[in-house]
């Protein structure tokens, strides 16, 4: 639902206020509040009794609602009022009906990034103090604000927004650290002991009011349409695109693989542990996958230090054909990231003999804990975390909005590192829940159904746009085969093919010789990425909406063909005559366009 508070347009969905705009200029992210465990899993939650009443320039929301998931249960009264001075206020009172144990329970707040990082704002502390500082350009390992009462920063000349909070002690935290495509200010600060107790009759007041200060004549763009511009001088290389191995392996997993043999993956990725019995039978098993697939190997080593005796017989192994490893990464069997003692001890064990495989290290969870390490990689060739869309957060919007945060990581890691960037792998779902207490909480269910979907496509076009435009070195994506994958297999060999499976036939097509960078001013709605050979330029567009949108390229004029990736509409061709087209592109759709260059 759309609403207006005087200049501030937002949307309001599920309780929450998402997409807070003064004119052309997005302000806040979102305004909602949560419930989180002990193990810092989100608890769901179920609206009741909801009352809105809208006017042209102000509104005012009530509702309950109730958090309830194992021992938890509590219970919330809501209100949110909107006023015609373009100001807000958001306040919860939550009451605990059980007695169970949390890690937080009240307001976050979600700055967006464009309009952020790097930007001034002035922080007001609750003793009255207060510190001119900016957003952080690079991603933040910690916490760059702390005791916040309220925050202040500049929009548009002229105007300033204010963010008060009220109820707890907020502070910020650098959300790109998990992918997340926000700054995130939230109550109850990490320093504070944690998981604490709530009490079955405890009791929650908090509130968020934003205002801002500043000329009410702001005006906004009248022309709806999506604004796509080609840069045609920024070639971008060519990353290493791979797949990753299947969890779902059957007795029929190689023939199932030569499926998608002329995909053309540049490497594939498998797990070896060296602390399990098993480890050199896998090692044989992800060779032989490796030929099948026409894919040299990317090794996931996990490892430990003392392990010197079975380095010799991993590198024994692999030495009598090093053409089949296209690199080897670093990893620890028992800790988030490699200890840089850990790598020193390692990597001259694996040099002896591995004269010419690229060898990295780091983490296998988020891109935080890299940047937490303290990681000396001067030794290595590259370094490398996975990525996935939803640590913090589960709806479509919000995992479209968090493709672009991978672009932040490539940049601030090979800021910090100096070195080349792979993210190995990248999944729509969590793999594990690395920060829960308990061993038996770090196991997730793996699967998510919009894998198979339309969604898991659009959103993997958007995230390949952001390792291409930032140039990462190599990429692995899911898993060849299963629930994860590009594609499964029924009793009766009947093969159901993802429609993410399109996108990577089409983007690792040999006759690209490299990518062009490409914008969109709405990049949440629709989305572009633009391949380039010799004689053919080719423009995808992804729309995310549930709405037809009109599209304006602004591209090189000449005649192109159309065709859709998820549909079998048939669509007529165009010619582009004043380097500019504009046409309509239907709802959750993706659009290839294709022109021979005269």
């Amino acid at each position: 639902m759309k609403l207006k508070a005087g200049n501030i347009s937002m949307i309001y969905k599920n309780g929450a206020l998402r997409y807070l705009y003064y004119g052309e200029g997005e302000v806040l992210r979102m305004i909602y509040f949560a419930v989180r465990d002990k193990y810092w899993e989100t608890i769901p939650h179920i609206i009741s009794n909801e009352k809105i009443s809208q006017q042209e320039n102000h509104f005012s929301i009530s509702y309950d609602c109730v958090f309830h998931q194992g021992d938890i249960l509590m219970e919330w009264k809501v209100y949110i009022e909107g006023n015609e001075n373009s100001s807000l206020i958001f306040e919860i009172r939550g009451k605990a009906l059980s007695t169970f144990q949390k890690n937080r329970a009240g307001f976050c707040v979600l700055h967006p990034i464009k309009e952020s990082s790097g930007n001034n704002v002035t922080i007001f502390h609750n003793d009255g103090s207060k510190e001119d500082t900016c957003f952080p350009k690079y991603i933040s390992p910690y916490q760059p604000f702390k005791n916040i009462k309220a925050m202040q920063w500049q929009l548009a000349p002229g105007s300033k927004a204010t963010v008060q909070f009220e109820g707890d002690i907020f502070e910020t935290e650098d959300h790109r650290n998990w992918t997340d495509n926000n700054f995130k200010t939230y109550c109850t600060p990490l320093s504070a002991p944690y998981p604490a107790t709530m009490y079955a009759g405890d009791e929650v007041h908090q509130r968020v009011a934003l205002s801002i200060e500043g000329s009410n004549e702001i005006k906004e763009n009248e022309d709806n349409a999506i604004k796509i511009s080609i840069r045609y001088n920024k070639k971008l290389s060519i990353p290493s695109i791979g797949i990753g191995r299947s969890s779902e392996r059957s007795k029929t997993y190689l023939e199932e693989l030569k499926n998608l043999t002329d995909y053309g993956f540049r490497h594939y990725r498998a797990d070896i542990k060296l602390n399990e019995a098993n480890w050199q039978i896998v090692l044989k098993e992800v060779i032989e996958e490796s030929k099948v697939l026409n894919a040299p190997l990317e090794i996931a080593l996990f490892i430990n230090d003392g392990m010197d005796e079975k380095l010799d017989m991993f590198t024994d192994a692999i030495a009598a054909d090093e053409s089949i490893i296209k690199c080897v990464i670093l990893l620890s069997i028992h800790t988030k990231c490699i200890a840089t003692d850990s790598i020193k001890k390692i990597l001259p064990i694996l040099r002896r003999k591995l004269k010419y495989t690229r060898i990295g290290a780091g983490t296998d969870v988020y891109f935080t804990e890299l940047n937490r390490s303290g990681l000396d990689a001067t030794d290595v060739d590259f370094v490398n975390y996975s990525v996935n869309p939803q640590v913090h957060a589960f709806d479509d919007a919000s995992l479209v909005e968090n493709a672009q945060a991978q672009g932040f990581t490539i940049v601030s890691a090979k800021y910090k590192f100096n070195r080349p960037v792979h993210v190995s792998p990248v999944t729509l779902k969590m793999r594990r829940n690395a920060d829960a207490a308990e061993y038996n909480h770090h196991l997730l269910p793996l699967t998510d159904s919009r894998q198979k979907t339309f969604f898991c496509a659009a959103w993997t076009l958007a995230s390949l746009k952001q390792i291409i435009e930032n140039n990462a070195a190599a990429v692995t994506y899911f898993e060849t085969i299963g629930k994860r994958g590009l594609m499964e297999f029924g009793d009766n060999k009947s093969i159901q093919i993802y429609p993410v499976a399109e996108i990577f036939k089409w983007a690792l097509q040999k006759k690209w010789t490299c990518f062009l960078e490409s914008s969109s001013n709405k990049p949440f709605t629709v989305n572009s990425l633009v391949a380039k050979s010799n004689n053919d330029t080719c423009i995808v567009l992804v729309n995310h909406s549930n709405d037809i949108q009109i599209v304006s390229i602004e591209c090189r004029n000449g005649f192109y063909h159309l065709q859709s990736l998820t549909s079998k509409d048939k669509i007529d061709p165009i010619v582009v005559e004043n380097n500019m087209v504009r046409f309509t592109i239907k709802n959750k759709n993706i659009i290839i366009l294709s022109t021979m260059d005269k």
